[in-house]
Parts: C-alpha cells; sequence; structure tokens
C-alpha cells in the first residue's frame, strides 16, 4: 500500500474548536496544496465519518479529552479505515494537557497502541505541525534501526545537525520516559516524578529498554535550561560516580523490541 501525496487527509479531533483551527491554518502552510484538514468535535462524528467511502486519514491528532476522555477509543477504527480503503496505516497522535488523564492512564493507553505519538500541552503550534508533515511526508534522512544504540548517541545524533525530535524510553518496570530536542537543544525530560536534569540522568543510567524515536519536539516544556554539551558531561560524570560507588547487579533481563530482536542501551 502507498501513501499518495496528492490526496493527503489530516483529522483534528477535539472539542476545542478555536484551537483547531489555529492548527488546521498553520498546517496547511506546511502540506501539500490539496491535503484536507477536517475538524470534527466527538468521537461520534468521527466514527460516523469513518463508515463513509471517502472516511479514512493520513493522519489524526486526536485529543484525550474528546467526550471526558473517549477519544483513545478512535484509534483502532481509524486504523481499520485505512486498511479498508487500501492505505496505509495512518499517523496517530494523542494531545493531553495539564489535568487531562493521569500519568497511569495515559502510559497505559500508549502501551496498548505503541504506534500513537503522545503530544503535551503547552506546545508550539509550529512544532505540532511539524511534527504532523514529518510523519506524513517523511525524510529518508534518518534510519529506524536504533536497536542497542544508547540515549546518548540519539541525543549527540539530533543535535549536531541541530533537528527536533522526541525520544521515548521504555523501561523494563512498565514505565515511559520522554526526552525532547529542539532544534538540536536538550530542553525537556522526565520520567516518573523527576523532570529536568534529575530525569535525564536517571534515563540515562538505564541499561536496558526499549527506545522510541518520534522526529519533532511535541511540547514546549523546558525543564533543562543548561547548553546541551553542558547537561551530557554533567550527566555523564554523574553516572559514572554511581557506577563507581555501586555494587555490580544482577543485569536486568532483556526486553523484546520489534520483530523480536532484543534491544538495549
Amino acid at each position: 500500500m502507498v501513501r499518495h501525496t496528492r490526496d493527503l487527509k489530516v483529522l483534528l479531533a477535539a472539542d476545542s474548536l478555536q484551537e483547531s483551527e489555529t492548527i488546521r491554518s498553520t498546517l496547511k502552510n506546511h502540506v501539500p496544496r490539496g491535503t484536507k484538514v477536517e475538524i470534527l468535535a466527538s468521537v461520534a462524528a468521527v466514527r460516523e465519518r469513518l463508515a463513509s467511502d471517502t472516511g479514512w486519514y493520513d493522519a489524526a491528532l486526536v485529543a484525550w479529552d474528546l467526550d471526558d476522555g473517549q477519544g483513545y477509543q478512535l484509534f483502532p477504527p481509524l486504523r481499520a479505515a485505512c486498511k479498508n480503503n487500501g492505505r496505509t496505516a495512518p499517523s496517530l497522535f494523542l494531545v493531553t494537557g495539564h489535568g487531562q488523564g493521569s500519568p497511569e492512564e495515559v502510559t497505559g493507553v500508549l502501551r496498548q497502541h505503541p504506534d500513537v505519538v503522545l503530544i503535551e500541552k503547552p506546545y508550539f503550534v509550529e512544532d505540532v505541525c511539524s511534527t504532523v508533515v514529518e510523519a506524513i511526508l517523511p525524510r529518508s534522512l534518518d534510519s529506524d534501526g536504533y536497536y542497542g544504540l544508547r540515549l546518548v548517541d540519539l541525543i549527540q545524533a539530533y543535535t549536531l545537525p541541530r533537528r527536533s525530535a522526541t525520544l521515548r524510553i521504555f523501561t523494563p518496570d512498565g514505565r515511559i520516559g520522554v526526552v525532547a530536542l529542539r532544534e538540536g537543544h536538550l530542553v525537556h525530560a522526565t520520567i516518573g516524578a523527576e523532570q529536568g536534569l534529575e530525569a535525564l540522568g536517571e534515563l540515562m543510567a538505564t541499561r536496558r529498554g526499549r527506545i522510541r524515536l518520534d522526529r519533532g519536539c511535541t511540547t514546549a516544556l523546558r525543564t533543562i535550561k543548561i547548553p546541551t554539551e553542558q547537561a551530557l558531561i554533567h550527566i555523564a560524570r554523574y553516572i559514572d560516580e554511581v557506577e563507581r560507588d555501586s555494587l555490580i547487579e544482577d543485569t536486568p533481563p532483556d526486553i523484546e523490541g520489534e520483530n523480536g530482536r532484543k534491544t538495549g542501551y
């Protein structure tokens, strides 16, 4: 199945029409002429649209708070609609904000739908649009083969060309960490209750897990406020001290990545 760039369709499923209109107007400036960007404000409206003959989308941004937190239920029918119409699988995005779903609820949805990209409020509209464009019109400059690469390798790969990316780290204990880069600069890191340098240190000290890379920065949060090179040096020293002072522990088991391959970083 091939994605045809002449008739791309993007869905904005949210009950905030003003916010959706802002994204639509900005997105139209970044996609090929003829791309349709549709706004629907309820789960029922999206399901009705998917039931029509042209009910498919190349990308869909779904708000967590759509119909009181039911938006994520649209992911399976969105995938099925593309498959039934001979389209490639859609690029799916879940938009959350402060107070919209507990961390446990959001993590549960992401584990259930590992192809979904999380966009967290507050965000910059330009960043969101760039992320969507990268998903539906991907450039061939990156490799998705990052099994076995360390987190620091991926950070440096996006630092030198000054590109934006969001790295999600799935740890063996079921947590999901996030590291965000905007134009090559480390701006945000979080895992559990930790944010900033503390979170970055914990993530870089983790030796097992799976990394997912999404092109584009999907948050406007800035919890890392020192230069990227300085942050990496600081964390490297911290990890060296921890490893030097720690006793040798049993190595956590590998977890399987895609296609059953073992992965670590």
